[in-house]
């Protein structure tokens, strides 16, 4: 969106308030009767003939080059512009923030100057400012909107190729694309299937997507029908409320652009507590492909009660979260931008801290090099899919601590219980081993039948450390030393292969382990690793579990 931020005035609860930081997924998220669907009424009255009124609406519009060339022109001179013509002098102000007055009135909707003067628009050319406001173009994104009061009923055909924000439309969208010639029925038959059983997930697998008429009160109408496998054909009308909800977010998102022939970065959608009835990975699953779509340049508004959201947004540069709050009986709007922000939210949601994950799965790693590696290593695995903070969470456990702590949920001593803090969990160990006939130590073999016993993922590197999962070629050339003929051993210390490349590098290492790590891990692929011990294995079945964890 080329507009940042949005200031209104005189809005239902709304005295003063502003939507800022857009970014292409926007979640807007409060107590009931707060104001949230208000923020989206304004968004309507933004992007589309949907009256103003009283309300004053201010948005702050980065200039473009074509913005300032509407206004100061190469061929234009004089006119108290002191430059050899107006571009020269206009051009300055492109990329600056400048702000434009909204107006509407239902049929009509114009732009003009919000008389705003600082060191940057100076008053002195305030009728070019005024030209500018009037003149301005704005990215003209299509609002389309859902409401949380939604449902999708059989319907009488017609050749309507609309839907409204309650559902009604979709049977006769669908219908029509599957039953009429001027349609591309494989927009539904696959496209959307394909997306509905991707999001579904193991919940169902549905093979068929047809409509077909039945009688409804003496009338003859359409009605949606889905096969799934061993159950036959069930009638949409007779399904529950969350297959209905997601099966609207894919008309809106692939059926919709179809029919008005856009693209889905012409398209701002707003879309009211998507949760309801929605069962956590559903939630996580629409959230991916809403995300997915966001790369592709689509803008979303999202009203939540759900700490969902938050979880799967969380750590996301390219989301904003508005918090809608009521202070001294007036709304008002604030940027959750940090932790504390977050708590608040939390607490309006009426959360406990138990009744949350901060993240969906720990990975329990001896220190902050590991962590590095292995935040690679999933990059790299997972094809950039998986996310520290997101998706997992690394915590150090520190090497000889580990004696103090347990995954046997039946253990009464006095030790850690990793299970207690995360049931999903993968605890990765250095062998320390010296060569391959050296023991593990009783403690790590204890973590060992511990984490079998829970079903849980514990990683005793092949190697003597984490760090002999790096291939020597690799060291080598990082360290400028590509002709050299020594080689790095499965059980060999690192500092004693550095110092025998260059007297001191083991030392330097030792000093300072998290520089090597990043050292190694900026720029590596896949390829560098691939052959590297049991690597290879261990990162597919990690990525596995975590992807597991994630739904």
């Amino acid at each position: 969106m080329d507009i940042k931020n949005i200031v209104f005035e005189n809005y239902k609860c709304f005295k003063h308030a502003e939507i800022s930081n857009l970014q292409p997924i926007n979640i807007i998220i409060g107590k009931n009767n707060i104001g949230k669907s208000s923020i989206l009424d304004i968004l309507e009255m933004i992007y589309s003939k949907r009256p103003t009124r009283q309300t004053n609406i201010i948005v702050d519009k980065e200039l473009s080059e074509m913005d300032i060339r509407r206004v100061f022109r190469q061929d234009m001179r004089g006119g108290g512009i002191p430059t050899i013509n107006h571009y020269e002098f206009g051009k300055k102000f492109i990329g600056k923030t400048f702000k434009i007055k909204i107006k509407n009135d239902g049929k009509l909707s114009s732009n003009e100057f919000y008389e705003h003067f600082d060191e940057i628009f100076s008053e002195q050319y305030r009728n070019y400012w005024k030209r500018l406001g009037a003149e301005i173009y704005y990215e003209r994104k299509l609002p389309k909107r859902i409401l949380a009061e939604r449902n999708i009923f059989p319907e009488i055909e017609n050749e309507k190729m609309d839907v409204d924000s309650n559902g009604n439309g979709i049977t006769t969208i669908i219908s029509n694309y599957l039953n009429k010639n001027e349609y591309d029925e494989d927009l539904v038959r696959h496209t959307l299937l394909n997306k509905l059983n991707e999001i579904m997930g193991d919940d169902a697998n549905f093979t068929e997507i047809v409509t077909q008429q039945i009688k409804r009160n003496e009338l003859t109408k359409w009605e949606i029908f889905l096969r799934e496998e061993d159950k036959g054909r069930i009638a949409l009308s007779e399904s529950g409320s969350g297959l209905k909800t997601i099966l609207m977010v894919l008309v809106y998102t692939i059926l919709i652009p179809d029919v008005e022939r856009k693209k889905i970065s012409d398209y701002i959608f707003m879309f009211e507590e998507l949760e309801n009835n929605l069962h956590p990975s559903l939630q996580r699953r629409l959230l991916k492909y809403i995300e997915d779509l966001s790369a592709q340049g689509a803008t979303f508004f999202l009203t939540t009660h759900s700490n969902i959201m938050l979880d799967t947004f969380q750590n996301n540069e390219l989301v904003n979260i508005l918090h809608v709050q009521k202070i001294d009986k007036t709304s008002i709007i604030v940027n959750s931008s940090d932790n504390l922000q977050r708590n608040n939210i939390l607490d309006d949601l009426g959360l406990k801290a138990s009744d949350l994950l901060q993240s969906n799965g720990i990975i329990w790693v001896e220190g902050p090099s590991d962590r590095i590696y292995i935040n690679k290593w999933i990059q790299l695995w997972s094809n950039n899919a998986l996310k520290e903070g997101k998706d997992y969470q690394c915590v150090f456990y520190g090497g000889r601590l580990i004696s103090n702590i347990t995954l046997d949920k039946k253990s009464e001593d006095e030790l850690v219980n990793l299970i207690n803090v995360n049931r999903n969990s993968i605890v990765i160990i250095d062998s320390d081993k010296k060569s391959s006939h050296s023991p593990i130590n009783s403690t790590k073999r204890r973590i060992k039948e511990e984490c079998d016993k829970n079903n849980t993922m514990c990683w005793i590197t092949k190697g003597r450390e984490i760090e002999n999962y790096i291939p020597d070629t690799l060291i080598k050339k990082l360290k400028g030393f590509e002709r050299s003929k020594k080689t790095f051993s499965q059980f060999q210390n690192m500092e004693d292969f550095l110092d025998l490349l260059q007297k001191g590098l083991g030392k330097k290492f030792l000093r300072d382990k998290i520089s090597f790590s990043r050292e190694i891990t900026t720029s590596t692929e896949i390829n560098d690793f691939i052959n590297s011990l049991d690597l290879n294995t261990r990162m597919k079945q990690l990525v596995k579990i975590i992807s597991s964890w994630n739904n």
